[in-house]
């Protein structure tokens, strides 16, 4: 029986799919696997630091999530009220409300990297407090 075209098509896509899948984990973490990301610069973290550091990050999103779509959402509104006309004070009003979200985020984000910092060594802080010099991240 002669096979088509567009079977064999279908039958490539599968394999491809399936190798992707079984060949394409072993590459995901990369050489520091198991280290969170913007921490894999830190040496000799323990598996209960990464543990903490994994648990008050979480945490951290839970707290930062609510203040980050408010912001989005006057951020939006800001860019409705530029298109509607000039109104000097309600513009100025949401402006403030912005700046409000964005301090209070940035003080949460501030405990949380002196939280984080707890967790570590002093040799560990060093690494820490440098911030990953050459990530692309200082999620931390």
């Amino acid at each position: 029986m002669k096979k088509t075209g567009g079977l064999m098509l279908t039958q490539k896509r599968i394999l491809f799919l399936i190798a992707f899948l079984l060949f394409g984990q072993g590459f995901a973490f990369g050489p520091k696997m198991g280290k969170i990301g913007p921490l894999s610069h830190i040496p000799n973290l323990t598996t209960d630091q990464m543990n903490k550091i994994e648990k008050l990050r979480l945490q951290h999103e839970k707290e930062i999530l609510p203040l980050s779509v408010e912001l989005q959402k006057k951020e939006i509104e800001l860019e409705s009220l530029l298109g509607e006309g000039v109104d000097d004070k309600r513009i100025d009003d949401k402006v403030e409300e912005i700046g409000r979200i964005r301090v209070e985020i940035n003080k949460k984000q501030v405990r949380h990297r002196l939280a984080v910092r707890k967790i570590l060594t002093n040799e560990q802080r060093v690494y820490f407090d440098q911030g990953g010099k050459g990530h692309r991240c200082r999620c931390w």
